[in-house]
């Protein structure tokens, strides 16, 4: 495994430092010792960050709700949302909370039912969008360029509204 070298007395105590002042090259990678390198520092620096911003702090509490609403269903809507055994078109009341559609189904359970689907979607374009992004980075930096300007700008700004340099 490939080290570097740190002056003597820099490295922190517990993070990981090997005898003489080499720490491995891969931080946040797990040691044969059942370790981690900085993996318990850099969330705790992470949560850290997220809690100074206030934004960010909501960002992550509607994502947790969001996540815990997908996982979990059933304990927040009681009702089958496929189920047509309530009358049509009910406006929003006390049992049904946004009402009924024109099959007799209840909105509510539809729309935390649907959280699922629509949590799995968004992470996978996000993580979609990063690998063309990666690939369309990788690219413009490997011909050295020969991609900037007009053919990375205009897809870019076909799509956005704030480009001015094309």
């Amino acid at each position: 495994m490939a080290t570097l070298q740190t002056p003597p007395g820099a490295s922190e105590a517990g993070a990981g430092a090997a005898p003489g002042g080499t720490a491995p090259a891969a931080a946040g990678l797990p040691l044969a010792g059942g370790g981690s390198i900085g993996g318990a520092r850099s969330l705790r620096r992470m949560g850290r960050a997220i809690t100074a911003n206030r934004k960010a702090t909501v960002g992550t509490a509607l994502l947790v709700l969001f996540i815990f609403v997908a996982l979990f269903p059933g304990l927040i809507a009681h009702d089958d949302p496929q189920a047509q055994i309530y009358p049509r078109s009910l406006t929003p009341n006390a049992q049904h909370w946004l009402g009924t559609t024109s099959f007799g189904q209840d909105i509510f359970a539809q729309v935390v039912y649907g959280t699922r689907p629509v949590l799995l979607i968004a992470f996978g374009v996000g993580l979609l969008a990063t690998i063309v992004a990666m690939l369309i980075g990788v690219a413009a930096a490997y011909l050295g360029g020969a991609w900037t300007g007009r053919s990375t700008c205009s897809p870019t700004c076909s799509w956005s509204s704030r480009c001015s340099r094309c």
